[in-house]
């Protein structure tokens, strides 16, 4: 019993300098730690997704993390997924800057690589034409995210609250679309002075479930700059003026690197006029 112990010891400590070996190829330098993240709840294989850092092709693992070894200075990322039989074509592009022997922790967010011209057009505020682009993709593969884009921009152009209501509603009927849930959050704060608790009470609701998503998530860079950070900022002042002080400490003490880091400038508005209620 005693051998096979110590042959199970080896193995393991085996296992682990490879591990190590693996994490560190070609010796000192910088590295990059990825990790892929998308916002439109339908699950993906994230061995299946092509990265490539300059012209150098690696794979995550089922989780989605990666680790890569490079040089300092300047590097392209891609990220690209496809499955045509689920219509899903998922994208994404970016660029880099690593220092010698910097640990580089990265989010690849893929995006819907569909919609990307009608983002264009609404990052450039031509709602018109942008909502005109949504609307011929809504019955498509990118139904589910041109359903979100539509939610958006009815609520940029005219504050329409039905349109947009409906739109996110319908984005977020059978999958776990986090942006979209973003949007009813924002909607529906909107209407608290028309609607009071129930209007807050749904605002609050859906904050929770896109802040119930693993992984975390961003709007970023396709459209507003909406963080993380920002909806745990709103969480806690929310939960404060509900009268859950302890909540509201507990976000404050619990998540202040991304109420730094992870936050517009609404967000850290909205930790100002929190501490200011709470004294601080």
């Amino acid at each position: 019993m005693k051998r096979i112990t110590t042959i199970t010891t080896i193995l393991i400590c085996f296992a682990v300098l490879a591990f190590l070996a693996s994490c560190s190829s070609g010796g000192g330098g910088p590295m990059i730690r990825g990790k892929l993240q998308h916002n439109y709840g339908l699950s993906i294989d994230n061995t299946d997704v092509v990265i490539t850092i300059d012209s150098t092709s690696i794979r995550a693992d089922k989780r989605g993390y990666f680790y890569y070894r490079t040089e300092s200075g300047a590097h392209t990322v891609t990220a690209a997924y496809a499955d045509v039989a689920r219509g899903m074509s998922l994208l994404y592009m970016g660029h880099v800057m690593v220092s010698d022997n910097e640990l580089l922790d990265l989010t690849l967010y893929l995006r819907d690589s569909g919609t990307a011209d009608a983002w264009d057009m609404y990052r450039k505020g031509q709602y018109g034409a942008a909502m005109g682009e949504f609307l011929t993709l809504d019955s498509g593969p990118s139904r589910i995210d041109a359903l979100n884009g539509l939610g958006w921009t009815a609520w940029k152009m005219v504050r329409d609250y039905d349109a947009a209501y409906g739109y996110f509603h319908e984005a977020v009927k059978d999958i776990r679309a986090v942006e979209a849930r973003i949007g009813l959050c924002g909607i529906e704060l909107d209407r608290v002075n028309v609607e009071g608790n129930a209007a807050f009470g749904r605002a609050y609701q859906n904050m929770c479930l896109a802040l119930n998503e693993p992984d975390g998530f961003t709007t970023l860079p396709r459209h507003d700059a909406v963080k993380e950070g920002d909806m745990l900022a709103l969480k806690a002042l929310l939960g404060y003026i509900s009268g859950n002080e302890y909540e509201a400490q507990y976000i404050l003490d619990n998540y202040s690197d991304k109420l730094t880091n992870e936050t517009n400038a609404h967000g850290r508005d909205l930790i100002k006029v929190l501490e200011k209620f709470m004294g601080k």
